[in-house]
């Protein structure tokens, strides 16, 4: 039956016209599906229940496109004006003849080697001082993890995976995640030492005693439907040592759930940041960000409670830092609706209590087009100086409040590829990993 239907459209003659029109009425349901499904992803609630639909279909539709294009996903929607054959640098003058050094721990997708990397690179001479490149599929097989949770064979092999927010340890080692997979440490040679199969996700930092800070995901909604949030306390032999629930921590503080998605992610921990002060050497305080309540918090892991929870000149920020002894949020300033970027990104200063006092950087962020929709983060402040990453577009730019010093695109032939939460790293560091770098080469 529905052959012979087939068969009687395609031996129908049609008009040009009518080509034409399907063709327009075609492109006008592409575009409204695809606000719609932006709409959903990024948080909106304008569908209720049939959110859950709409964003399942967009994935079977995604799927599709990983076929046609497997490496889609982990470019940006622009592109480069020439072809680069490797990632850009572009130097001021003023930064050359200044007696400035930036080492940057870069995670980024390599579009030559079609695999996630980390390097770390010295900007000034435009060198890879070291590079990592786990072997994913092999650590992959170590792991337990249900596949009804992840499947780390398709979406997370050696192709697939982006390596996220790398911590580098004085003996060179490294621990990341792919984003909502488990918790990874290599040595510098790129071997594994171990993993641990929980669903980590966002920053991982390290705190006073050097034990890290990250984010697991539950795995389960719960009784109010939507999936909660964890603090992971984890030690550098690869325990978790505690794991503390930021809904629980909010729910103590009655904190009105807010501006928040409709889907099962109302809190969407991205950030976790140790409060390392002077004056509170003891300290076991962390600044936090959640997304998708457009907060930051000050939790005290001590008391296990959070100090104080603010809203405020932010929307959707994505890094929340004590630099140069000042806090700042990376705000990604979304409009209304969550679905588009007010213009371009902000970097806000705010005192030790959450409340704002002024925008840092404006000119600069506007004049280079700061304007990723999610993620971004701030590396350094340093002599009024900042390095920021615009993730979501490849690039890491450095300025001050009237120059432009650097700017490092990861690109190559015309396409620009992902940075993956970058890191800037000291020079005594660097001096350390370069002595221990020795030995992959020895081995």
């Amino acid at each position: 039956m529905i052959l012979n239907f087939l068969k009687k459209i395609l031996s129908k003659r049609l008009f040009l016209w009518q080509v034409l029109m399907l063709f327009v009425i075609f492109c006008v349901l592409a575009i409204v599906y695809g606000s719609i499904v932006r709409h959903v992803v990024l948080g909106g609630n304008k569908f209720g229940k049939l959110s859950p639909i709409i964003n399942e279909l967009s994935m079977v539709i995604s799927n599709v496109f990983k076929i046609i294009d497997p490496y889609k996903s982990f470019k940006t929607n622009k592109k480069n004006a020439k072809e680069f054959n490797k990632p850009k640098l572009e130097l001021s003058e003023i930064y050359q003849n200044s007696l400035e050094e930036d080492y940057i721990l870069i995670s980024r997708y390599d579009g030559e080697k079609k695999r996630s990397i980390v390097e770390l690179f010295d900007i000034k001479n435009n060198q890879i001082i070291h590079q990592w490149q786990p072997d994913i599929n092999k650590i992959n097989s170590f792991s337990k993890l249900n596949k009804k949770y992840i499947n780390l064979q398709t979406d997370f092999s050696n192709n697939r995976y982006n390596i996220i927010h790398p911590l580098l340890m004085n003996d060179g080692s490294i621990l990341f995640h792919g984003m909502y997979s488990p918790l990874i440490k290599i040595d510098i040679c790129s071997n594994y030492i171990w993993s641990i199969d929980d669903i980590f996700h966002h920053s991982i930092e390290i705190d006073n005693e050097g034990n890290i800070w990250t984010a697991i995901a539950d795995t389960k909604t719960n009784k109010i439907g939507f999936l909660d949030d964890y603090l992971a306390k984890v030690s550098q032999d690869g325990r978790i040592l505690d794991k503390i629930s930021i809904s629980k921590l909010l729910n103590n503080i009655k904190y009105p759930f807010t501006n928040i998605y409709s889907g099962n992610d109302p809190i969407h921990i991205n950030d976790i940041q140790p409060y390392i002060s002077i004056e509170e050497k003891n300290s076991e305080k962390f600044f936090l960000s959640l997304r998708n309540i457009s907060t930051i918090a000050l939790y005290d892991n001590k008391k296990k409670e959070i100090v104080w929870a603010k809203q405020g000149n932010w929307v959707h920020q994505h890094d929340v830092d004590l630099l140069n002894k000042q806090l700042v949020i990376f705000n990604n300033n979304l409009d209304s609706n969550k679905t588009q970027v007010l213009d371009f990104n902000e970097i806000l200063l705010i005192n030790k209590n959450g409340e704002f006092i002024k925008k840092l950087y404006s000119d600069q962020m506007q004049k280079n087009n700061i304007a990723t929709i999610t993620e971004g983060l701030i590396t350094e402040i340093n002599d009024n100086n900042i390095i920021v990453e615009d993730t979501k577009n490849g690039r890491l730019v450095k300025f001050s409040e009237r120059n432009l010093l650097w700017t490092y695109t990861n690109s190559f032939k015309g396409d620009i590829y992902r940075i993956n939460w970058s890191r800037s790293i000291k020079k005594n560091k660097v001096d350390k990993i370069k002595m221990q770098a020795k030995k992959c080469i020895q081995n």
